[in-house]
């Protein structure tokens, strides 16, 4: 802080937030046990827990209600949605954003400068340079450490997955990798998007729209914000449940927490087909459709007019 007592909005958030990361959501399901995978080459910094002085700080920060979200639960649920564990809110980027549209710019502009200082010491700090944006698939290069999730798939253990014997689920585990050339991986959030058909019973389950990412599928390493998730049918399903689809594409934007600023994008395609219950080789696959460094790929939500 400069002798006069101002500071920049960024060095604000790096007295408040550091070392936490990131803010949580409260979610209904509660923490899960961590999987037993092994964060292998890269160091897990912090899940970001928040304690109870800061959880009001953050809320008003980054524009974002930490109170209760949608979970879908129980047996009127199980037949409700696809694998669907995201909160209601925008995760601080305009609203216009989650509709599709392009997000606001970030107040931008260098600060004006104090008289008691000098030129260098009104400048906010860089901004964070996110170099590589990588859709991890496999057991390589995966960062271990996610809690457990409702089937008995695994964030921690990439690529497809279907399970013939016990709850007929499939889904595809994939993990999203923003690296940082420069700056604090904990200034970085995710907001993603889907437009989604799925069929489950001969019953549709669309989707478009904001979809997390919730709480449990981050991860910070010293150098890396990863975003893991299972879309799908992650839940027991039943023979009577088949055939089951699910078709979707996605984006994600990693932003700056303290300006708002996306630093880079990634967009996806999922398609999953499951005709039986113990159908040994379902379609489970991944497509990577366009990367971005610096900016934002095109949405797969359409404006609302």
């Amino acid at each position: 802080m400069s002798a006069s007592g101002k500071c920049s909005e960024r060095e604000k958030s790096h007295e408040r937030l550091s070392p936490l990361g990131r803010p949580t959501e409260d979610l209904e399901l509660g923490p899960r046990k961590a999987g037993e995978g092994s964060p292998n080459d890269h160091e897990v910094i912090s899940h970001g827990q928040l304690d109870e002085g800061s959880s009001p700080f953050m809320s008003s920060w980054i524009g974002h209600d930490f109170g209760k979200v949608r979970v879908h639960s129980g047996d009127d649920s199980s037949l409700s949605a696809a694998n669907d564990q995201t909160p209601m809110q925008s995760g601080g980027l305009d609203d216009k954003f989650t509709q599709g549209a392009a997000p606001e710019p970030a107040a931008g502009g260098e600060p004006k400068q104090d008289i008691n200082l000098g030129a260098d010491e009104t400048k906010s700090p860089p901004l964070p340079v996110i170099d590589s944006v990588e859709m991890v698939t496999s057991s390589t290069g995966a960062v271990g450490g996610f809690d457990e999730i409702e089937c008995l798939a695994s964030l921690n253990n990439p690529g497809p997955y279907n399970d013939q014997a016990f709850r007929g689920s499939v889904a595809n585990v994939h993990q999203v990798h923003f690296h940082l050339s420069q700056g604090y991986p904990g200034d970085l959030r995710a907001t993603r998007m889907v437009n989604r058909t799925s069929l489950r019973r001969g019953l549709p389950f669309p989707k478009s729209g904001y979809d997390g990412p919730p709480d449990h599928e981050y991860l910070y390493t010293k150098d890396k914000m990863v975003i893991a998730d299972a879309p799908g049918w992650c839940k027991t399903l039943q023979d009577q449940d088949f055939p089951v689809n699910y078709k979707a594409d996605f984006s994600m934007y990693a932003w700056d927490a303290p300006t708002k600023t996306i630093l880079a994008s990634i967009s996806y395609h999922v398609e999953i087909e499951k005709t039986n219950y113990s159908q040994p080789g379902p379609v489970n696959t991944v497509t990577v459709t366009a990367t971005k460094i610096g900016g934002a790929v095109k949405s797969p939500v359409a404006p609302k007019k």
